[in-house]
């Protein structure tokens, strides 16, 4: 199965706009770094005054840079993220809250089914299973055990697991239209934790 680019633009844009308005004036103090830029097709499509956007992306192309975020994401200078990847959003979620200087943060993502079409479940899930779980329970575990697990509890999980010394202000979520795929926006102040 062919990879899309943006499938089900108008629920991704509803999110990253609902987020803007509330937390970044419209956009107008949004600094936007895409972890996933493809073609940037997104946030050409907010309408909304961003006051910078730039991204990177594994892929080659034109006016990119082409680079695993991973590598950038936690040295960059941007208070909103935007981490559309195909997989697994969660190795790219760790390196930035864990290495940011910034104290305020807005985050979307995709929680994605990790079968897809491959059957794979991804490492960071698995790993969260045997923390959640225990050792024994995950590893004894049918693969929809830990599939369900990344589906449903992926983005609660990922937050409260990686985000000791931030503070949650608020998880928004609209469904994708695709089974088992979901996506998430995450405001986040560095500071104590509830």
């Amino acid at each position: 199965m062919r990879k899309v680019d943006n499938s089900n633009m108008a629920a991704k844009l509803s999110l990253r706009r609902y987020g803007l308005d509330k937390y970044r004036g419209g956009g107008a103090s949004a600094d936007v770094f895409d972890c996933c830029q493809g073609s940037g097709e997104i946030w050409k499509a907010i309408k909304r005054p961003i006051k910078s956007y730039w991204g990177v992306d594994v892929k080659k192309g034109n006016r990119r840079i082409t680079v695993k975020a991973e590598r950038v994401v936690g040295n960059v200078n941007a208070n909103t993220f935007d981490i559309d990847t195909y997989g697994s959003p969660l190795s790219i979620f760790r390196t930035l809250v864990q290495n940011t200087k910034q104290k305020d943060l807005l985050v979307y993502a995709t929680s994605c089914n990790p079968l897809g079409s491959i059957g794979n479940i991804s490492k960071e899930s698995e790993g969260l299973a045997k923390v959640i779980l225990g050792e024994d329970i995950a590893s004894a575990s049918p693969r929809q055990v830990v599939k369900d697990f990344e589906n449903n509890y992926l983005h609660m999980f990922m937050v409260s697991c990686l985000c000791e010394s931030w503070k949650v202000e608020e998880i928004f979520t609209c469904e994708s239209g695709k089974k088992g795929v979901q996506y998430i926006g995450i405001k986040l102040t560095k500071g104590e934790t509830k």
